[in-house]
């Protein structure tokens, strides 16, 4: 087997530093004028981890939000007042659906949903997304991952019964 030109190296080595910045593969894909197929094959190449499910850009880190999640606290906050959703919607520039989405608790500020009260105490983690998955995969060995029950997301952490050491 032949090895890949240097430059096809270096190039790889450039999408792997923008998926781990949290770039999506399609948008990785349209800046060096690639397919998917090869965005995914190049960063194998790297030795680029997947991104684990649930990990990928919400709320406003997502390039293409339209709001910030100050204008999400003040969409809940002006509903709770009794403003309509109608009304919200067309100050904010976004669907009535939208407005009843982050009313509902499924917009999300970074990892965390803007309006769940009823969230549990999600595990503390380390930032940074290497630093997370590593973190990860020694939390598996002896906790089990579930969704919390307020807000949807695999975040709560408990001691698996039969892990060494538990």
């Amino acid at each position: 087997m032949t090895q890949p030109p240097r430059d096809v190296i270096a190039e790889g080595d450039l999408m792997a530093g923008l998926y781990v910045q949290g770039r999506t593969l399609a948008e990785i894909g349209a800046e060096f004028g690639v397919s998917l197929q090869t965005v995914r094959r190049r960063l194998i190449a790297a030795g680029v981890p997947r991104r684990p499910p649930g990990r990928s850009l919400r709320g406003e880190l997502h390039p293409n939000a339209k709001l910030t999640a100050e204008q999400v606290r003040e969409i809940v906050r002006r509903s709770r007042q009794g403003a309509q959703h109608r009304a919200l919607a067309k100050e904010y520039g976004v669907s009535e659906s939208h407005v009843s989405n982050i009313l509902a608790g499924r917009w999300r500020v970074g990892d965390f949903p803007a309006t769940t009260p009823e969230c549990e105490p999600h595990e503390p983690r380390p930032e940074g997304y290497i630093a997370w998955s590593e973190w990860a995969d020694m939390m598996t060995e002896t906790h089990a991952c579930r969704q919390c029950r307020g807000c949807g997301l695999w975040m709560i952490w408990e001691p698996k019964e039969n892990a060494d050491g538990c």
